[in-house]
């Protein structure tokens, strides 16, 4: 009788083959099997598989077992346990094809109408299946500025700084204010602005989230080893592809980061103005911390355009 599966521990009935078949797996093998038992350990110490080796053939039979006492047949056995000889087959038969005269058989088929695809409904087909990676950058250079269409923002809100002063200090009030109408702010960065960019993306510390061949965003971030901080210094994403989550992408990337060096945290300088950069830092966990009333210019609180400093602990 044949064994597909064997457990040491439950109380089995005798089992035996019919005389004369020498080549049958019987109980009184698998016994003597059991004798000469190897056990494979795993990395965690459990025993993966156990082999039993046939102590009554020249050429011993291995039999693998699991731990759950599955036991595996090998090929040269049917399916009553009587070893069999496997004929040989060859796996690349060759066809017989109709020599056709030489004639060349066409194959193709008319597509329907409906099922054809325009260029427009395909690149919007592939954007659909599109996936934005977010990988290490170490250069900015002119084209990635003109892929990122430079420095630009478009929001409906933005804050307002106060400074009261008396002669026991000074009070300053950073206020949220939600605006009647939205604005657009849009300028391209000079040469010195983007090979600043590409001089700190040289560093080491900067991403560029990446779809197809596109770059949708970018986050360029400078080490201040002096405070142990990684400053955000440049984050954008195009405006086709804002409200999709890259952005947060590109801040976790940042914060992995800033953690596997050792930094303590982040912190990030934006214009008062641009009141949903603050929004969308502050959604990501960032504080704000101060303020400098004269960063731009010297008349930043007359222009409404004062900075303001953000700031995430990692550690």
């Amino acid at each position: 009788m044949k064994y597909r599966t064997f457990d040491p521990y439950a109380d089995e009935e005798e089992h035996t083959s019919s005389e004369g078949d020498a080549n049958v797996i019987t109980d009184d093998i698998i016994n003597s099997v059991l004798n000469s038992v190897t056990e494979a350990e795993a990395g965690d110490g459990a025993v993966n598989d156990i082999q039993y080796e046939d102590d009554f053939q020249e050429d011993a039979t291995i039999i693998n077992m699991d731990a759950d006492g599955n036991v595996d047949i090998p090929d040269e056995y049917n399916d009553e346990g009587v070893e069999i000889d496997i004929p040989e087959v060859d796996e690349t038969p060759e066809m017989d094809i109709p020599a056709n005269n030489g004639e060349v058989i066409d194959i193709t088929y008319d597509i329907e109408e409906e099922d054809k695809v325009d260029e427009e409904d395909k690149d919007i087909y592939d954007n659909l299946f599109a996936e934005t990676t977010i990988v290490g950058t170490q250069i900015y250079t002119y084209d990635i500025d003109k892929q990122l269409n430079g420095f630009n923002y478009k929001t409906d809100i933005n804050y307002r700084v106060g400074m009261e002063e008396s002669g026991i200090g000074s009070i300053i009030t950073i206020t949220k204010k939600q605006l009647n109408a939205p604005i657009s702010v849009q300028r391209h960065h000079t040469d010195d602005e983007v090979d600043y960019y590409n001089d700190v993306a040289g560093m080491g510390y900067s991403f560029a989230a990446i779809c197809g061949t596109k770059v949708q965003g970018v986050a360029i971030c400078e080490p201040q080893y002096w405070n142990n901080t990684l400053a955000v210094r440049y984050i954008t994403v195009i405006e086709d592809a804002r409200l999709k989550g890259i952005g947060r992408q590109l801040i976790a990337k940042c914060v992995e980061t800033a953690q596997h060096h050792g930094f303590r945290g982040l912190h990030v300088e934006v214009g008062s103005k641009n009141g949903g950069a603050v929004e969308f830092f502050t959604h990501n966990h960032f504080h704000i911390t101060g303020t400098n009333t004269t960063l731009y210019s010297n008349s930043d609180m007359l222009k409404n355009q004062v900075g303001i400093f953000l700031y995430r602990a990692v550690i």
